[in-house]
């Protein structure tokens, strides 16, 4: 059964930086390292290690907002008035956390960037595939019939996304039926997908390596209108966590993105906005029942991925 998914918030927690995700070695578990210096629980989910069935077999479609591209936010432009006291809006990569991520630069190339996904490769099972552990939940090598999956329809098609590889690589550049974009914050729990299109043409998206965590209302404002989704690694229907989020870049302008708010907060297309596509999240037996004819993403090296 399919439901729409309920978003929840809890404790606003500020992130200032963040460790790398590093590669683990067969049978690790899956973990992000969380909020460095605040003292609260970095996070840490361990995937199952046998597969395992959910009482409720559930996956919830996150309906899509038909959102407009601006060229620029409102509240970023400066109030209208006679008095000379009156200053400009703070602009909303301001507002948030840290204030000045704008003078920030992306994390120079190395061995242990997070690499985005820029040439998804697809099958229909990870059958007779070789893949390694660090992507699996079940069986080493297999994909679990409970392992939680994004998955995306256009036309008579279906395609699925396992979030034990999008967890560690975090943008999938994709086409399906028109340029796709899936993302997965493995911080806050949170997943957005959209078009890839900036300014009407199709770019591809890395991980800048940078953390930010908009405003409270800026975040309650994109939850409310649908462009992101909680999931977690075990469970279709998770959190929003409070701290520290994707920073997206593209490559035509070099603008940052905010996965959460699915918009540009520096750069050329600061206060654009991303179109958000409907997407579900399931359980990939479920998904798999519903859409036999599905593909699904092969995690590298089937798939080529980027840092840049």
């Amino acid at each position: 059964m399919f439901h729409t998914h309920t978003h929840r918030r809890v404790s606003d927690q500020p992130v200032r930086r963040r460790q790398l995700l590093r590669a683990v070695s067969a049978g690790a578990v899956f973990s992000t390292v969380g909020c460095l210096g605040d003292g609260t629980d970095g996070g840490t989910e361990e995937p199952p290690t046998t597969p395992r069935r959910s009482t409720a077999e559930t996956a919830a479609e996150t309906s899509a907002t038909d959102l407009t591209t601006t060229t620029q936010e409102q509240s970023e432009t400066p109030p209208a008035g006679d008095s000379e006291a009156a200053t400009p809006t703070p602009s909303v990569a301001e507002r948030g956390l840290p204030s000045d991520i704008c003078q920030k630069e992306q994390q120079r190339p190395g061995e242990q960037n997070i690499a985005a996904i820029v040439d998804p490769a697809f099958a229909d099972d990870w059958q007779d595939h070789e893949v390694s552990t660090q992507y699996t939940t079940g069986t080493a090598g297999e994909l679990a019939d409970d392992a939680v999956v994004i998955g995306l329809t256009h036309d008579d098609s279906a395609r699925a996304y396992p979030l034990s590889v999008v967890w560690w690589h975090e943008i999938v550049n994709d086409t399906f039926g028109r340029p796709t974009l899936v993302t997965y914050c493995p911080l806050c729990r949170s997943g957005m997908v959209a078009e890839r299109t900036v300014a009407g043409d199709p770019t591809l998206f890395n991980v800048t390596e940078l953390l930010w965590t908009p405003s409270g209302v800026a975040v309650e404002d994109s939850v409310a209108q649908n462009r992101t989704f909680g999931v977690g690694i075990d469970d279709t229907d998770h959190e929003i966590l409070d701290r520290g989020n994707l920073v997206l870049a593209d490559a035509a302008t070099g603008s940052f993105w905010s996965q959460l708010l699915a918009r540009a907060i520096c750069g050329p297309r600061r206060g654009d906005t991303l179109r958000v596509l409907p997407s579900r999240t399931a359980r990939w037996s479920d998904w798999r029942e519903e859409f036999p004819d599905t593909d699904v993403l092969l995690p590298p090296p089937h798939s080529d991925t980027s840092i840049i």
